[in-house]
């Protein structure tokens, strides 16, 4: 009886600061994020014991199709790499989507401009050694592949990554 009396005022207790933190907070993801955590806390508490993994297969069930949803949606409102458009000479846009992505703390220019250098960087590198990604598929570097993708493919295979 104690420790349903201990689970009650644990519940009442996240659920009071999950309102609390829904009531103060400014961005609807942590908004939702709080009220998600306290119906998934208030669902565990309410159910029969041995309905629990029911709850948990059904949860787990539907997290991917979220996850995947939130994706597609995510796609209108989220701005392009900064790096991808640096890369492609788009510094224009490049400036815009840092500002977006970045807080009003963080120096859009100078970031740009340290990718910029990263990006000659790698491009002076590459013309220097000559390495592409083909030559992971060439002479000794074949059989190097081989032998990782190999393992990789019996980790997954076996299920024992």
């Amino acid at each position: 009886m104690e420790a349903f009396r201990r689970a009650r005022s644990l519940q009442s207790g996240v659920l009071n600061s999950s309102f609390v933190a829904l009531s103060k907070s400014s961005s609807w993801e942590s908004c939702l994020a709080a009220s998600s955590s306290a119906a998934i806390l208030y669902l565990l508490l309410h159910m029969p014991p041995r309905s629990v993994p029911q709850l948990f297969g059904g949860v787990t069930g539907s997290i991917n199709p979220c996850i995947v949803i939130g994706q597609l949606l995510g796609i209108f409102w989220v701005p392009e790499s900064p790096w991808w458009l640096a890369q492609e000479d788009r510094m224009e846009e490049a400036q815009i989507a840092l500002r977006q992505l970045a807080s009003e703390r963080v120096d859009t220019q100078r970031r740009l401009n340290f990718i910029v250098k990263t990006i000659e960087g790698e491009r002076e590198l590459q013309m220097c050694t000559g390495s592409t990604f083909g030559a992971c598929f060439q002479g000794v570097n074949l059989r190097r592949t081989e032998i990782s993708v190999g393992i990789y493919c019996i980790q997954v295979l076996s299920d024992s990554s």
